[in-house]
């Protein structure tokens, strides 16, 4: 049984591990998303860091609620795409290191 938790203790601390290094490609791992007229784009790595937000100068015509709601919408859409990365990242890595117990990854 001793035996059972060490094996258990170096699983968890190899899915550790791995999570980590997921959680770094994650931060490499960039989205970019744009408006449906082209004209707001944003760029966000899958750890959900924003790295550019290009708005077109012509936009300055419209009021702040019109451009807030624009660039909401994109930054939801690429905000999305980095969670179901980040998901699915995470699960891989936890898979080749644990068995598929679910809501395990909600713990790394």
């Amino acid at each position: 049984m001793l035996g059972n938790l060490f094996g258990l203790a170096e699983k968890i601390q190899k899915a550790k591990q791995e999570v980590a290094e997921a959680r770094a490609r994650l931060a490499e791992t960039l989205i970019e998303k744009s408006s449906d007229d082209g004209k707001i784009r944003v760029r966000i790595s899958a750890d959900k860091n924003v790295h550019e937000i290009h708005i077109d100068p012509t936009l300055m015509q419209f009021d702040a609620g019109y451009l807030s709601g624009k660039l909401r919408q994109v930054l939801n859409e690429a905000m999305d795409e980095a969670t179901g990365i980040q998901e699915s990242t995470v699960k891989e890595a936890l898979q080749r290191v644990l068995p598929d117990i679910p809501g395990l990854d909600k713990f790394f």
